[in-house]
């Protein structure tokens, strides 16, 4: 059976909050470097095109490591599937005519669910979980403080002397 309850919150969340449950905190809590991961080359194209879209945005405010590549890699997956899904469903619709043939070679039209549409529905239970592991919906990004980065600031002096 999986934990219970809420993910925990990172130590970083915690401290910046002051520790409002004043438990002991994880000091050994792994921090891996704040850069973004190579993408892996056995995405689909879809998937890949997803990555190219996500990927620097979620950089840009401080949101991957080189540790997060297979989470990502799952979200653009799954995401390319929810997408292939949801236009197959556009264009046959919820329900497909399938035909069946008897033993007698009867020949009986039968309209069945059209199978994208489990499939789009379990690709959008997983991009669900994943839109809020890397808080990529408004009440996640709630839970999540990051770093800002310092502007740099020219020295006047300097600036004449670079280009």
């Amino acid at each position: 059976m999986g934990k219970r309850g809420p993910p925990p919150k990172p130590t970083a969340l915690k401290m910046l909050a002051g520790n409002p449950g004043k438990r002991p905190l994880n000091e050994n809590e792994p921090d891996p470097p704040k850069k973004r991961p190579y993408k892996p080359r056995h995405l689909s194209r879809a998937a890949s095109r997803e990555w190219d879209r996500i990927a620097p945005k979620l950089d840009a405010v401080g949101l991957l490591t080189t540790i997060d590549g297979s989470a990502l890699a799952l979200y653009c997956e799954a995401y390319a599937d929810w997408v292939q899904a949801k236009r197959d469903v556009e264009r046959r619709g919820q329900t497909i005519e399938v035909s069946r043939v008897s033993k007698k070679g009867d020949v009986y039209l039968t309209e069945i669910v059209n199978p994208s549409v489990a499939i789009a529905a379990q690709a959008y239970a997983q991009l669900c979980k994943l839109l809020r592991e890397f808080g990529m919906t408004p009440s996640a990004r709630t839970n999540i403080s990051v770093e800002k980065k310092p502007e740099k600031k020219r020295d006047s002096k300097a600036s004449l002397f670079t280009a």
